[in-house]
């Protein structure tokens, strides 16, 4: 039940969020939800006020989620999935992005971008960032023993 931030999906199919997840999907991405925004929170109040904005994508990073997208586009249309649809969409504005230059160009944008960056990497190496995931872990392992109690009486 870790936080699908921190891991960028799920576990194993072993694992006890995955489990969660195939038993009751509500519970899961409520706790889920939880886990992102309190992180989300503490990391907007570590990085200030004068950081509220994440920073413009760079041209590369842009370059590189369109090229993965285009990848998933053709996936999609291969297996006929109905989220090709979604996929074409953000194609387009992900495109159009390029196209309107919104990206990270400008001196002040990249020194922000830099300052940015280091600040968030710093925060996810603090002990702010541990003290709460253990917590967010914590009390996810606690309602879901809760629920399967539940589900076992």
């Amino acid at each position: 039940m870790e936080p699908l931030v921190a891991r960028g999906g799920f576990g194993t199919v072993n694992s006890s969020d995955y489990k969660l997840f195939r038993a009751n999907k509500e519970l899961y991405e409520e706790l889920s939800a939880r886990g992102e925004t309190l992180i989300a929170a503490a990391l907007a109040a570590y990085l200030g006020a004068g950081m509220k904005n994440d920073p413009l994508p760079t041209e590369k990073e842009l370059e590189a989620d369109l090229e993965k997208l285009l990848t998933n586009v053709k996936l999609t249309a291969t297996f006929g999935a109905p989220i090709q649809e979604l996929y074409s969409n953000l194609v387009r504005k992900t495109a159009q992005k390029l196209t309107n230059k919104e990206y990270c160009r400008t001196e002040e944008q990249k020194s922000y971008r830099r300052a940015y960056d280091k600040r968030r990497e710093s925060f996810f190496k603090s002990k702010l960032y541990v003290d709460l995931y253990e917590e967010i872990y914590e009390f996810n392992v606690a309602k879901a023993d809760e629920w399967y109690q539940k589900l076992n009486t």
